[in-house]
């Protein structure tokens, strides 16, 4: 078995959330007829549902000590993250906190923009929010995005705990194995070893009954695995609670995710799990108890082979005794060592006594904290600075003689002779560059911090929902260079690499995904070869083994995106990912060297690197869009032309509301980018190649439409 260099987190289906394509036999609205539909009421007509009085929650808060504030304090505390701007139901619960901390604190006032999780954080780091109140825990590339813009990372606590089966309120993970199943308990190692790929983190692969000691009938029978779509919430989650982080998911592992009707019901993805189980007696599911019949049963989830086994109910989860109870955390901006915000203090203050922790359960969709882990955040807090901070709000755009440009730190060298050529042509303008890095960008943007965001890839949903909430309308977008050719780090195009020996020399965009992807039917768990790729005579019988970069970098994901759609589950039997690492003398080695490397020590494999590896042993294959061709390989003409399937684009963002031009500063900027002497700059930069002619006009002409054309 081929096996993964160290895979991380699945960092980048976070950012593409709901882009990919259904895989390994996701359900579509056809695919249901005649199957048993209980679609949940919509989010909006679900009413607080407060805890009964003698519920475990009533008496948990009932024990919590209740906020007496430390100080007087008043003023504005912005609140974004999660939530939905169309639907009330965070609203409701922010509203209770507001109400109630005003009891004590009549001068503040909460000003909340519940836009989603993901645009949380970034309110911090651009300066337009004081506190972040998530829907589910921080993300390691939310902490790096904050990290590069303030030098330090946030302070994170714990506010309270996820529901036990309230839809949409992070209810508890649960599995289930069909009722006639004698298993009753299982430990998170187990279920790594069958919802994973391979070794680690949970030991050998469990693919049969008997490896979890089911004997008689059970034995050799295959445990077929029923789960969320790799893209959602909930499996992302489970990467890091269950797969140590991996990405490498049980090829086998069937996926469901929503199918709405045309009613505008919907047949929500965990009743669908359990429904498919219900008529499976190998299968074991995650889902959730609301969705559950007679037909399968939980099981009991331990830490430990020895134990304790606990079944989710509203005193594990808030006691944190069962193995995948989750927090709800808020997240604020202090320095290492620094003090906060005396208002922000005292209202976080408020949220972690029994006062906050009522009105949690006065709503009635998620669960307080439990006496302990509220101590615990309390201890966290920092003291409260001497005065409140004055100068908290971001000012709007700084005018027209400034332009301020943020993007990733890869395109330094051509934003550096844009500003210069654009500030000859314009002496009165000075251009401000701030390239820390493109899950920035976009936040740089809707905050107001920039008048220009840069991507050095297309923008996806995370984008597009974290400017358009907040703003109310989409950003504009222009496509502004190609990708490179073959320099890491700026948008190379993917180029595909065999041994010189191997007599396949051109491949389809459709042969790549069979190559990485997950496949159903009867041919599922056969090897593939390179017999079913073209090759012939001793080849034919080779099985194919593939290198890839990272699937979680920019690079990684694009790959995903034109290879396989978006799929990201990939058939780890034979796929290696490699991630950029030091080696044993310190050099740094990319991922792009190091899948040409291991090409080059497997005659048989085929790697997804960059261009300037093809050679050692290694030659380019050209790619089709489609089996009719043309076969193309990446050069520089063909990457500005379009033509080479894997190449690339970079891309401008500017904030245009509907029916109104784009600031004339920004409009010159990027009229001259788009100019001939321009797109100059970006071939005497280097790396990023210029855009093609055509590209080009249609571009200035989408520009013309945006801009108060300058006539002087």
């Amino acid at each position: 078995m081929i096996r993964s260099s160290g895979a991380r987190g699945s960092l980048y289906r976070k950012l593409r959330a709901s882009t990919a394509i259904a895989a390994v036999a996701l359900l579509s609205a056809s695919a249901v007829a005649g199957m048993r539909l209980t679609p949940p009421p919509s989010l909006a007509s679900i009413p607080p549902q407060p805890a009964a009085p003698g519920s475990y929650a009533a008496r948990v808060v009932a024990t919590l000590p209740p906020y007496v504030p430390e100080a007087r304090v008043s003023g504005v505390i912005r609140i974004w993250g999660h939530g939905n701007p169309k639907l009330p139901w965070m609203r409701n619960l922010v509203t209770l906190w507001g109400r109630g901390f005003r009891r004590f604190e009549p001068g503040v006032r909460l000003e909340y923009r519940m836009y989603g999780t993901s645009s949380g954080v970034p309110a911090l780091f651009t300066g337009i929010g004081d506190i972040a109140i998530l829907g589910e825990e921080v993300l390691p590339q939310e902490q790096r995005a904050f990290e590069r813009v303030k030098g330090y990372r946030p302070l994170v606590l714990q506010i309270m705990t996820g529901s036990l089966d309230v839809r949409n309120f992070d209810y508890a993970q649960q599995f289930f194995v069909h009722a006639g199943n004698p298993l009753t308990h299982v430990t998170l190692a187990q279920l790594a070893a069958i919802f994973g790929a391979g070794e680690e983190p949970g030991g050998p692969p469990i693919r049969t009954w008997d490896q979890l000691g089911l004997g008689g009938r059970w034995a050799r029978q295959p445990v077929r695995p029923y789960g969320w779509s790799l893209d959602d919430s909930f499996a992302i989650y489970l990467e890091q609670a269950l797969l140590g982080g991996s990405h490498e998911w049980n090829c086998a592992l069937r996926q469901f995710r929503h199918v709405y009707q045309s009613d505008g019901s919907i047949y929500d993805h965990g009743q669908q799990i359990l429904d498919a189980l219900a008529k499976d007696p190998n299968g074991i599911a995650v889902s959730n108890i609301r969705y559950a019949g007679p037909e399968v049963k939980p099981l009991a989830l331990g830490a430990e082979a020895d134990g304790p086994f606990y079944q989710a109910t509203e005193r594990t989860l808030i006691e944190g005794l069962y193995p995948l109870a989750r927090r709800l955390p808020a997240v604020v901006d202090v320095p290492p060592g620094g003090r906060l915000d005396p208002t922000v203090r005292e209202f976080l203050r408020f949220l972690l006594s029994r006062d906050g922790q009522q009105a949690v359960n006065e709503d009635g969709r998620y669960l307080p904290l439990s006496a302990t882990l509220l101590a615990a955040q309390l201890r966290k807090l920092p003291p409260a600075a001497m005065a409140a901070n004055a100068t908290r709000r971001v000012s709007g755009p700084q005018g027209p003689q400034t332009l301020r440009i943020w993007g990733p730190p890869s395109m330094a060298a051509v934003v550096s002779r844009w500003a210069s050529g654009f500030h000859r042509l314009h002496p009165e303008v000075t251009v401000e560059p701030r390239l820390m890095g493109s899950d920035t960008s976009i936040p740089g943007l809707y905050s107001g911090r920039a008048d220009i965001a840069l991507l050095g890839r297309r923008d996806d949903e995370t984008d597009d929902n974290g400017f358009s909430r907040p703003k109310g309308y989409r950003f504009t977008r222009f496509e502004l260079t190609s990708g490179s050719l073959e320099t890491e780090g700026q948008s190379p195009a993917l180029a595909v690499l065999v041994s010189r020996d191997n007599p396949v020399s051109k491949l389809t965009v459709a042969q790549l995904r069979r190559i990485a992807a997950c496949s159903c039917g009867p041919n599922a768990a056969t090897p593939l070869t390179w017999g079913e790729l073209g090759a012939r005579g001793a080849w034919a019988g080779r099985p194919v083994h593939l290198y890839l970069m990272d699937i979680d970098s920019g690079t990684g994901a694009y790959f995903l995106r034109a290879v396989t759609g978006g799929n990201a589950a990939l058939d780890w039997s034979r796929v290696r990912e490699f991630h950029d690492a030091r080696g044993v003398d310190g050099s740094r080695q990319s991922a792009a060297a190091l899948a040409a490397a291991a090409l080059r020590r497997d005659p048989g494999g085929i790697a997804v690197s960059d261009a300037r590896y093809a050679r050692a042993g290694a030659k380019l294959v050209a790619v089709a869009a489609r089996s009719g061709g043309p076969f193309l390989l990446p050069t520089a003409d063909s990457i500005i032309a379009g033509s080479y399937p894997l190449a690339r684009k970079t891309y401008g963002f500017v904030d245009r509301p509907p029916g109104k031009a784009i600031p004339r500063v920004v409009g010159q900027f990027l009229r001259y980018v788009l100019s001939a002497r321009g797109q100059a700059d970006v071939r005497e930069a280097g790396g990023y190649l210029p855009l093609a002619l055509h590209v080009r006009e249609r571009e200035l002409a989408s520009l013309d439409q945006a801009i108060e054309v300058d006539t002087k």
